[in-house]
């Protein structure tokens, strides 16, 4: 499966709408595992397909829609995350200042989930306005506001649009 988006709150949720809604496959899992997701694949459609983390996992660009505060433990279910592109649309919400230290969340991601490519995306609008999302034009072109630590990633962003 190319997508999947792990965790499955009001964030992770609104993310399988906009997928469901252009009837793009997405694998979504959360803490709860597939079973507890039956009833979002039910009302969104056959387009979204109920994993387990470790499964999910697989997928080639990985949406992190997880508390940030749980980011250790899910990297840890891997061994490597080599190759992979994580949309981080965590938020360090009631993150002590002191654990950041002077860096960003997103950095932190990256340092848990070594080996991966991670782009900051997202986290910066409203989980209903997520739902509505539509492909912003910049030249004609499709794009998203985003933050990367890397230049070779290539998103989507006409697919969701």
């Amino acid at each position: 499966m190319k997508y999947a988006i792990i965790g499955s709150g009001k964030i992770g949720t609104a993310l399988a709408h906009v997928f469901a809604r252009k009837n793009i496959e997405v694998a979504i899992a959360n803490s709860g595992g597939p079973e507890t997701l039956a009833s979002v694949a039910e009302q969104l459609g056959a387009s979204i397909v109920p994993k387990s983390a470790v499964s999910a996992s697989g997928a080639a660009i990985i949406f992190l829609a997880v508390p940030f505060s749980t980011r250790k433990d899910l990297a840890a279910q891997l061994p490597h995350w080599h190759g992979k592109i994580i949309v981080d649309v965590t938020n360090a919400f009631h993150v002590a200042p002191e654990e950041l230290g002077d860096r960003l969340s997103s950095e932190i991601i990256a340092e848990a989930f070594t080996g991966a490519r991670v782009v900051k995306a997202f986290n910066h609008h409203l989980r209903n306005g997520l739902e509505r999302i539509r492909a912003w034009r910049v030249s004609g072109r499709p794009c998203s506001y985003r933050i990367m630590n890397t230049f070779d990633v290539n998103l989507p962003g006409t697919e969701l649009g």
